[in-house]
C-alpha cells in the first residue's frame, strides 16, 4: 500500500463518520484537501468540515473541556522554577547553573515523561543522573503547589481522565501512524482501542527500487535536483513535486538561494512556485536580530561594529532619513582605530553627531538604560528595551513575515513580564531568557502550504503523497542519525527513548526509508561523492544497490537550460564570450610580432595637474592602481583590525614628533638642554596629547610602548630622543618639521609634484639631511638606488635642490637623505640611504627622467595594471577591479600565474 492508497482508505473512514487523529498538521491538511476534492467530485459542498486533526490539538481541547484544576506550565514558569532550584542545588562540576542548562534539564524531564520514565527514581547511576532525580523531586513539588504540571505528562493525565469520562471520546476514532509514539501515548491509544473501538492504522511501508544518483559534490547534486524540479514543473502540478531535506541545515540555504535565482522570490498562497519547509523560529528572523541590537551593543563591550549595525538597520525609522550621513561614522571609527566605548565612539565624530536630534542624546540615553550595571527587576529590562524601540521608531515592518515576528516578539515579552517581571537579573540573563524563548517560538507566514513545489523535512513526509519525490543528501550519518546525546539519562533510560541508541535510530531510519518509497510513484535519492573539504561521503546503509553516476557540469560551459535561467550564470556566460572574442586581456605581443589592442588604454583621460609623492609611488608600483585610486578616486574602506590600525598609529607618531620638534625649536637653546630635561618635556607633551584617546585600552598600551612601561621597559620615543641628543652633540640641528612644497616641475613634464617632508636637519659643515619617518617597514636601498620604486627621498631632495623648501631656500648646501626607523625599540635606527657625494646630481637627474617618463605614459592613457606585464608580488585592495582575478586566476595574486595568460577558472 502506498501513501496515496492509505489516504484514500482514511477518506473512506471519514465518509463513514470516523475522526482521524494525525501526527502532523501538514498530513492533516493534505487529507482535508483530498477530502474536499472528493466532496466536489461527488457534488457535495467542498467547504464541508473534515473530521481530521492532530493528536496534540485534540488532546489539549479534551483537557480544556474537562474543566481541570491543573494546567500545563508555560516555558517561562518551568524555567524559572528550575533556575530557583539550581541556586541551592547546583549541578556537578564543570556544569554551570545557567539558562542553557536549565533548558536542557527541562527537555530531559520532557523526554522522561513522554517515554514512561520516572524522572525522580531509577537504578543507581552516575552523579549527573542522580542530581537530575533530586532536582525533579523539588521541581514536581513546586509545580503541584502552583496547580501546574509539565506539558509532556498531558497524555498520562488525559488517559486517566478519559477512563473516567468515556463520553469525551468521539465514537469513531482512527489513529493514523504513531508507530514511534511515547509510552503514555501508546497507553492512551490502547485504551481508546479497547474501550471505544478506535482503529490504529500504521503508515505503509513499501520496498521498491528508487532511482539512486551519485554526483561529484553537493553543488553538482543541487544542480541536478533543480533540473529535475524545473522539468517536472512543466509536466504536472507543482504541489505534486516534493523535496525531502534530511540534512536541512546544509541543504536548505543552498536550495533556497538557487530557487530564488531560478524562479524568483518566494510568493505566498496559491501563487507560490515553491514552498520552503516550515520550522523557522523567531530567533532566525531579521526583525529579531534587529530588535536585540541595542542589547548586543551593551553586552558586547559597546562595540563600534554593533553600534554601526544598529544605526544602519532598516528596522529603526529614527535613523532611516539620516542613513548617508550615519554611514560616514564607520569610516571615522576605522580611520581613528576606535573599536568600542559609546563615549569614545561618539566623541570621535568631530561634529558629525549633529545629524541626530540633540546630538544623539536620545540614542545615548536609550542605550544607557540597557547598560549592565548590576541586577534589576526583569520588568525594568523589558521596559528599557521597549522604550528604546519606541524612541528609535522600531520596527519598520517590511512584509508579512516581519509582522508575524513582531507579534510573536511582543507576545513573548508580555509573557515574560507576566511570569518573570519581579525576578532580579542582569542584562545578560535578560537577553538569555528572551533568546531561549525565541528559539521555541515558531514563525510561519500565512498561505497555502500545499501550493507550489513542496520542500519538507523527513518527519513531515510521513503519510504524505506526491507524484515525484526527491531526497538529496542520502548519506551515512544522516539516515540513520547518530544516537542522541542524552547526558541526563542513564544507560537503561536511554534504551527507552527514541533515538537514545544506535539500534533505535536505525529502526526509525528503516521506517522512514519505507515511507520515502511509499510517498510517491517516482522517487529519486541522491548523494554527493565528496564533501566540502574534498573528503569522501559514505552512502547510507539504505542506499540502493543499483546507482547512476552523473558527470560534473559547469553552468557556463554546458547546455544547462535550467541553471542558465539564473542571472549570475547568464552574466558569466556573457563575460566569458566577451573574453573569448578579445582572446587576450591586454596588449600582449603575438607570435607574429603584431601587438593586440591595449584594452587598458584610457581615452580622453582627465589627468590631474599635480600629483602627490604618495600618488607618484602608486604610479611607479602599478599604473592600474594609480588609475583606480587617483583618477577615479576609489578608496578602499579601512579594514577593522584588532588593536590600533598601523596607519592611525603612524599618523599619531608623525604628529607627536613634529609637535615636539616645533616646541623644542621655540625654546631658546633647546638643542643644548640636558637630555633628562628634554625627556621630561617629551613625556609631558605626549601624555597630554593622548590623554583623551587613552580612555581606550589599545591607546593605553600604545602610550606605554611610546614612553615606557611601569616596570622599566624602554619607551620608543624616549629611546629615539636619546639617539637625537647624541646627534645634537655632533652639531646637527633640527631645522624644519613637515615643510610642504608644491609645483615641483620635472624636465619636459607639465604635471607638478607636491609633498611634505618629515624633517630637515642642518649641520654647519656637513650640510642638510632630509629624514623620512617610517613607523612600518622602510624601503630597501635597492628600491631607491636601482629599481626606482620608492620616490620619496629623491623627490624631497629635488624639491630642496630647486629651492621649493623655505627653510633652505636657494642656498646651495650638501644634500643627503634617509629613513628613521620607528617600528620598535629593537629596530630603532637612522638609516642614511642617499649619501652626500659627487654622484648626487647624476642620481637625481636619473630619477627625474624616470618620473617624467612614467607620468607622460600615464597622461597618454597607458594604464595597464602590473599583472599584465609581470606577476604581482603583493595583495592589493583593487585586485577585484583590475582584472587580475578574472583573467589570471587566484594564483596570480601570489605571483604564481604566468603574466598575461588567461587561466581557466573553476565554478564560482
Amino acid at each position: 500500500m502506498t501513501n496515496l492508497e492509505y489516504q484514500e482508505k482514511l477518506l473512506d473512514l471519514i465518509t463513514d463518520g470516523h475522526t482521524v487523529l494525525s501526527e502532523t498538521e501538514r498530513f492533516a491538511n493534505q487529507l482535508r484537501l483530498r477530502a474536499r476534492g472528493r466532496y466536489r467530485r461527488q457534488g457535495a459542498p467542498g467547504w464541508d468540515g473534515v473530521a481530521v486533526g492532530t493528536f496534540n490539538a485534540w488532546a489539549m481541547d479534551c483537557w480544556e473541556d474537562s474543566w481541570p484544576n491543573e494546567w500545563p506550565a508555560s516555558d517561562f514558569t518551568r524555567w524559572r522554577l528550575i533556575r530557583e532550584i539550581l541556586r541551592h542545588n547546583p549541578p556537578p562540576e564543570p556544569l554551570l547553573p545557567d539558562l542553557p542548562l536549565v533548558v536542557a534539564v527541562d527537555e530531559s524531564f520532557a523526554g522522561c515523561l513522554r517515554y514512561g520514565i520516572d524522572p525522580g527514581e531509577g537504578d543507581p547511576a552516575n552523579r549527573l543522573v542522580e542530581w537530575r532525580r533530586g532536582v525533579w523531586k523539588e521541581y514536581r513539588d513546586a509545580l503541584r503547589a502552583l496547580l501546574l504540571f509539565h506539558p509532556a505528562s498531558l497524555p498520562e493525565r488525559l488517559g486517566s481522565f478519559l477512563s473516567l469520562n468515556p463520553d469525551a471520546v468521539p465514537s469513531k476514532t482512527v489513529i493514523a501512524g504513531f508507530e514511534f509514539a511515547g509510552y503514555w501515548e501508546k497507553k492512551l491509544f490502547s485504551r481508546l482501542a479497547d474501550t471505544h473501538g478506535a482503529l490504529a492504522l500504521p503508515l505503509p511501508q513499501v520496498k521498491a527500487k528508487p532511482r539512486a544518483v551519485v554526483y561529484a559534490d553537493r553543488e553538482q547534486e543541487v544542480f541536478g535536483l533543480l533540473g529535475d524540479l524545473i522539468r517536472g514543473a512543466g509536466e504536472g502540478r507543482l504541489h505534486e513535486l516534493a523535496v525531502v531535506l534530511l540534512d536541512r541545515g546544509t541543504y536548505a540555504p543552498i536550495l533556497s538561494q538557487h530557487l530564488k535565482d531560478l524562479l524568483g522570490a518566494q510568493l505566498e498562497g496559491e501563487n507560490a512556485a515553491y514552498n520552503l519547509l516550515a520550522g523557522d523560529v523567531l530567533t532566525s528572523q531579521s526583525l529579531w536580530r534587529a530588535a536585540l541590537l541595542p542589547l548586543d551593543f551593551c553586552l558586547g563591550g559597546e562595540s563600534g561594529t554593533q553600534l554601526f549595525s544598529l544605526l544602519r538597520s532598516p528596522y529603526y525609522g529614527y535613523f532611516g532619513a539620516r542613513g548617508r550621513a550615519l554611514a560616514q561614522w564607520d569610516r571615522v571609527w576605522r580611520e581613528q582605530g576606535i573599536e568600542k566605548g559609546l563615549t569614545a565612539l561618539l566623541g570621535s565624530l568631530g561634529g558629525r553627531e549633529d545629524v541626530l536630534p540633540r546630538r544623539g542624546a536620545e540614542l545615548t540615553e536609550g542605550l544607557g538604560a540597557l547598560t549592565d550595571r548590576g541586577t534589576r527587576a526583569a520588568s525594568e529590562w523589558s521596559a528599557g528595551l521597549r522604550s528604546f524601540w519606541k524612541q528609535m521608531e522600531f520596527p519598520v515592518i517590511a512584509n508579512e513575515r516581519d509582522r508575524i515576528a513582531w507579534q510573536r516578539l511582543t507576545g513573548l515579552l508580555d509573557g515574560f513580564d507576566a511570569e518573570l517581571g519581579d525576578s532580579s537579573m542582569r542584562a545578560a540573563e535578560f537577553a538569555a531568557w528572551l533568546t531561549a524563548a525565541g528559539e521555541k517560538a515558531p514563525v510561519q507566514p500565512s498561505g497555502f502550504e500545499d501550493a507550489g513545489i513542496q520542500v519538507i523535512g523527513e518527519l513531515e513526509l510521513r503519510g504524505l503523497a506526491f507524484k515525484r519525490l526527491f531526497v538529496p543528501g542520502f548519506l551515512s550519518g544522516v539516515i540513520p542519525q547518530p544516537a542522541r546525546s542524552l547526558p541526563f539519562l542513564s544507560v537503561r533510560e536511554r534504551r527507552l527513548v527514541l533515538g537514545g541508541t544506535a539500534e533505535s535510530q536505525f529502526e526509525f531510519a528503516a521506517h522512514l526509508f519505507g515511507q520515502v518509497q511509499a510517498a510517491a510513484r517516482e522517487t529519486v535519492v541522491s548523494r554527493p561523492l565528496l564533501g566540502e573539504g574534498g573528503e569522501p561521503c559514505l552512502p547510507s546503509p539504505f542506499w540502493p544497490a543499483s546507482e547512476e553516476t552523473m558527470a560534473p557540469v559547469i553552468p557556463w560551459r554546458h547546455d544547462l537550460p535550467v541553471m542558465q535561467r539564473a542571472r549570475w550564470v547568464r552574466d558569466g556566460i556573457e563575460g566569458i564570450a566577451a573574453a573569448m572574442e578579445r582572446k587576450e586581456p591586454a596588449g600582449k605581443t603575438h607570435a607574429g610580432g603584431e601587438s593586440a589592442p591595449d584594452l587598458y588604454r584610457a581615452e580622453r583621460l582627465r589627468f590631474p595637474s599635480e600629483v602627490s609623492v604618495s600618488e607618484l609611488e602608486l604610479l611607479l608600483a602599478c599604473a592600474g592602481r594609480f588609475f583606480l585610486r587617483v583618477i577615479l578616486g576609489l578608496e578602499a574602506l579601512p579594514v577593522p583590525t584588532r588593536g590600533l590600525d598601523a596607519a592611525v598609529r603612524g599618523r599619531k607618531i608623525h604628529a607627536l614628533l613634529a609637535g615636539f620638534g616645533r616646541r623644542l625649536r621655540g625654546i631658546p637653546g633647546g638643542h643644548e638642554r640636558e637630555p633628562e630635561a628634554l625627556c621630561r618635556l617629551l613625556d609631558e607633551m605626549v601624555r597630554k596629547d593622548i590623554e583623551e584617546q587613552a580612555r581606550v585600552a589599545h591607546w593605553r598600551v600604545e602610550l606605554a610602548r611610546l614612553l615606557g612601561g611601569a616596570e622599566g621597559a624602554p619607551g620608543l620615543l624616549k629611546e629615539w630622543l636619546a639617539l637625537e641628543c647624541s646627534r645634537f652633540g655632533e652639531g646637527w640641528r633640527w631645522t624644519a618639521f613637515e615643510p610642504s612644497f608644491d609645483n615641483l616641475k620635472l624636465r619636459d613634464c607639465p604635471v607638478g609634484i607636491k609633498g611634505r617632508l618629515d624633517r630637515l636637519d642642518l649641520h654647519s659643515e656637513l650640510g642638510c639631511i632630509c629624514w623620512d619617518y617610517k613607523t612600518g617597514a622602510a624601503p630597501g636601498m635597492k628600491e631607491v638606488l636601482e629599481d626606482f620604486k620608492a620616490p620619496q627621498l629623491p623627490v624631497y631632495l629635488l624639491a630642496v635642490r630647486k629651492g621649493l623648501v623655505p627653510a633652505i631656500g636657494d642656498r646651495r648646501v650638501t644634500l643627503a637623505a634617509g629613513y628613521i626607523a620607528l617600528q620598535s625599540v629593537r629596530k630603532l635606527n637612522h638609516c642614511l640611504v642617499i649619501g652626500a657625494d659627487e654622484r648626487m646630481e647624476s642620481f637625481l637627474s636619473q630619477w627625474e627622467s624616470v618620473l617624467a617618463e612614467k607620468i607622460d605614459a600615464a597622461r597618454r592613457g597607458q594604464l595597464a595594471p602590473l599583472w599584465v606585464l609581470q606577476p604581482c608580488e603583493e595583495r592589493c585592495d583593487y585586485e577585484c577591479l583590475c582584472g587580475e582575478l578574472l583573467f589570471a586566476g587566484p594564483e596570480a595574486a601570489s605571483g604564481c600565474a604566468a603574466p598575461g595568460n588567461p587561466v581557466e577558472r573553476g565554478r564560482g
